[in-house]
């Protein structure tokens, strides 16, 4: 076993553990936990579930990834372990760490609320608690090539989709709060149908931002270039009496001899 898997191995191990007292929390929170202490527990499960996502996220685990996937002693499990690793890895990265901690104080709001619905039999209680974990679990922001893709919903779903020629301006919102935890509110004004859109907790807004600057020119240079006839093959060759010219200007000054001449007049005639 490599040094790098193994190093790789022990930062998942205290994820694991990390990972493990949230599970007792959680387990506390659903079956002993007073409701009075909601609100500290809710921020003490958020800040384990963002200590174990950075982690998770740090720029050290993707480097170890890399060095252990180059190296060539791992065993079948080994290499399955390395795979789920990446896996987790890639996942993670796709989520904010400010939805990690709102996620955490939401789920414990809602597992008070249940208590409460459950007692009095007034299940209509959850509707917006569920209604706003729902949202954040099933909201999705993408950047591709030829446009912005933003779907969200798990029963009802809504799907929206800018192309990033009909971009007309791309803008960031962010408070102090939002700063510290690299996340906030981007806005897209575009010729399209949906006009101005607001998207909050973008990870990382204003590199979202430039991306969708440079990939909305990137588009534009492909527009450019298929519109563009390409340029013909033949375009700007020398036509066959051209060339017989030429030949029998270079035979005339002694260049070529009568039977170079011939030669090259039977291919130039050929290739006509």
């Amino acid at each position: 076993m490599g040094w790098h898997y193994a190093a790789l191995e022990d930062r998942f191990r205290r994820i694991a553990g990390v990972d493990g007292a949230l599970a007792i929390l959680d387990w506390d929170t659903a079956v002993m936990m007073p409701k009075k202490a909601a609100v500290e527990r809710g921020e003490q499960l958020a800040t384990l579930k963002r200590l174990s996502h950075e982690l998770l996220t740090h720029a050290e685990t993707g480097e170890q990834l890399a060095a252990a996937e180059a190296e060539a002693d791992l065993d079948p499990w080994q290499q399955a372990n390395l795979r789920e690793m990446r896996r987790k890895y890639r996942h993670a990265h796709a989520v904010e760490p400010a939805l990690v901690e709102a996620l955490a104080r939401a789920t414990t709001a809602c597992e008070m609320t249940w208590r409460e619905a459950r007692a009095q039999s007034d299940f209509a209680m959850l509707a917006y608690p569920v209604r706003k974990i729902v949202w954040w679990l099933t909201s999705n922001f993408v950047v591709t090539s030829s446009r912005v893709i933003h779907r969200e919903g798990f029963i009802a779903k809504r799907s929206m989709e800018i192309p990033l020629d009909k971009v007309n301006d791309v803008r960031f919102e962010q408070g102090i709060f939002e700063r510290m935890v690299g996340a906030g509110t981007l806005v897209i004004q575009s010729a399209s149908e949906s006009g101005r859109n607001e998207f909050r907790f973008i990870r990382h807004p204003e590199e979202v931002q430039r991306t969708i600057y440079h990939e909305s020119e990137a588009d534009q240079t492909r527009t450019v270039q298929r519109a563009t006839p390409a340029p013909s093959a033949t375009a700007g060759a020398p036509s066959t009496t051209t060339e017989l010219e030429r030949l029998a200007d270079l035979r005339a000054r002694g260049v070529l001899t009568e039977e170079e001449f011939q030669a090259q007049k039977a291919r130039i005639l050929g290739q006509g």
